[in-house]
């Protein structure tokens, strides 16, 4: 099996979830964003409180992700 690049793996993740309802998908609001929680292939994993280790899923973009999250951690 090939590996799927970031952007390519989270575009479908996002197609695949996009179907199921919200509170099927785990999403809650933080500080007014939008951010998924649940443990799909080990990418996103969020408590309540946000840890920095955790790489979170946000829109396709993770690079832009981390940045919000330091944001938000900081």
């Amino acid at each position: 099996m090939e590996k799927l690049s970031w952007g390519n793996y989270l575009k479908c993740f996002w197609r695949r979830e996009k179907k199921k309802s919200r509170q099927k998908r785990g999403e809650r609001k933080i500080r007014g964003q939008n951010i998924l929680m649940g443990n799909v292939l080990g990418i996103i994993k969020i408590n309540t409180k946000i840890k920095q280790n955790m790489n979170i899923a946000y829109g396709s973009n993770l690079y832009k992700a981390k940045k919000k999250l330091g944001k938000l951690i900081s």
